[in-house]
């Protein structure tokens, strides 16, 4: 069970977390994201920002879920602009 994250190797920075979810294609996720607050739009995608960020605080969604183009370049690019809006909503949070 995963109780913290570190944030950094040189600091003793954590946050600690109720749960961590890692998404694979071949698993449904459709429920998950329904039960948990997510919103969706009439297709199933999930709706986020320009950022990538949901309407859930500290939730982030990229690639075909947010259904923005199925191309892995798009998905990369989305990743990667999730994930910054992941490091400084984390940064955020131990001020």
């Amino acid at each position: 069970m995963v109780t913290h994250v570190n944030l950094s190797r040189e600091s003793r920075a954590r946050l600690d977390v109720d749960g961590v979810f890692i998404i694979l294609e071949h698993v449904a996720t459709t429920d998950l994201m329904v039960e948990a607050g997510i919103e969706t739009d009439e297709g199933g995608c999930i709706i986020v920002d320009r950022h990538q960020k949901t309407n859930l605080e500290g939730v982030f969604a990229a690639g075909d879920c947010v259904c923005g183009g199925m191309q892995v370049v798009i998905a990369a690019g989305e990743g990667g602009k999730a994930g910054l809006s992941t490091l400084r909503y984390v940064r955020s949070l131990n001020k």
